[in-house]
């Protein structure tokens, strides 16, 4: 069979040269052929769904993830959720981010980066600020990208409160 360290560097090179047909292809020969496909192939090809805007392709490959026994990490969670949010996707985003937590899985700055950029791409304002207030200082270290997603929210007020509260923790 096939090294999946050699699968790894064959999808990171599609990766760099964004293939995404060819990655996909790659990606189903694997499955096809009963290659061993772990959470690196996927993160690949999720990631390059996410370059692509290919959203529903992200969906779909963290879906077959569960169905192959693929345990999904962090950088996995935070591609997808990145599909979804280049896709307008809020609900979605903001779905992957709650199972991150239901799967005790480690969000980090880039997933509730992603989460509240959905949510702010999709209008939805209100889930924006509901996110910053659910997650603490403490839990995830917020940077300027999701500052600049909660100012772009509608809600200005309720925004420099966030705000207020983030700087004096």
């Amino acid at each position: 069979g096939i090294e999946p360290r050699t699968s790894t560097r064959l999808l990171s090179g599609l990766a760099r040269h964004q293939d995404l047909d060819l990655a996909l292809l790659a990606l189903s020969w694997h499955l096809m052929n009963k290659y061993e496909v772990n959470c690196y192939h996927y993160g690949a090809v999720i990631d390059m769904c996410a370059k692509n805007a290919m959203w529903p392709k992200g969906l779909q490959l963290f879906c077959a993830m569960e169905e192959n026994t693929v345990q999904a990490d962090t950088v996995i969670f935070n591609a997808t959720m990145s599909a979804c949010e280049k896709g307008h996707q809020w609900s979605g985003a903001l779905k992957l981010f709650s199972m991150m937590w239901q799967n005790k899985v480690e969000s980090s700055t880039t997933s509730c980066s992603a989460a509240i950029s959905a949510c702010e791409r999709g209008g939805e304002w209100v889930e924006a600020l509901n996110l910053c207030n659910m997650v603490t200082p403490r839990q995830v270290c917020f940077n300027t990208i999701t500052f600049n997603a909660a100012i772009n929210t509608s809600e200005w007020k309720r925004a420099l409160r966030w705000f207020s509260v983030m700087f004096r923790s």
